[in-house]
């Protein structure tokens, strides 16, 4: 993929954003392998053309020698997660002893500021709230202590640290200006 992917492809209610190498469905990202990505990017990409089994493979495939089945494996995948059937090829098309062809109409749609304005400000944050917390007799602000355990955590991967970025609901609560802030009393209670 060339860095100068600067647009989306849409085709029916989903969008295929090459830079952030997603494909979202009515807005909700749908899970994909790197491979079956760039399966689909690269039969979006040349939507309407027959590409050749092979020549699909070293495109997804550069430096690799893997056999037939694991590009079926992607197609299969990926008509799963389009909704195709095999009475109902809306997206994929084998092209009988040649290969595979995206039928969809695809439109391309430049990527504006206001979309990536907009994705970063759905981001989800977090906010340590500030006050005062007793550790082996000595004062140390919440703030900081809840940052180095969140920092260790995140850095050695722990089962707790898991814990506390899946957490419910119920372990957070509002600071008035509707962002979430984590309490640390339900985080510390399990």
């Amino acid at each position: 993929m060339s860095n100068q992917e600067k647009h989306f492809y849409e085709f029916g209610p989903f969008r295929l954003d090459p830079v952030k190498r997603r494909l979202l469905r009515d807005g909700a990202p749908i899970p994909l392998t790197p491979k079956a990505f760039d399966t689909l990017f690269e039969l979006v990409r040349q939507s309407g053309k027959t590409i050749d089994k092979d020549d699909l493979m070293k495109e997804v495939w550069p430096d690799a020698i893997v056999e037939e089945n694991n590009l079926t494996q992607n197609i299969s995948a990926l008509r799963r997660l389009l909704g195709d059937t095999r009475q109902d090829r809306q997206y994929i098309a084998t092209i009988p002893g040649s290969g595979y062809r995206f039928v969809a109409e695809v439109k391309r749609s430049p990527q504006r500021e206001a979309d990536a304005t907009l994705e970063e400000s759905q981001q989800s944050s977090l906010i340590v709230e500030p006050g005062i917390d007793q550790h082996k007799g000595k004062q140390i602000e919440k703030s900081d202590s809840m940052a180095i355990a969140f920092a260790s955590a995140l850095a050695t991967d722990t089962l707790p640290g898991r814990a506390m970025l899946r957490s419910s609901p119920s372990t957070m609560k509002s600071n008035g200006n509707s962002l979430p802030v984590l309490d640390e009393k339900k985080l510390t209670a399990r």
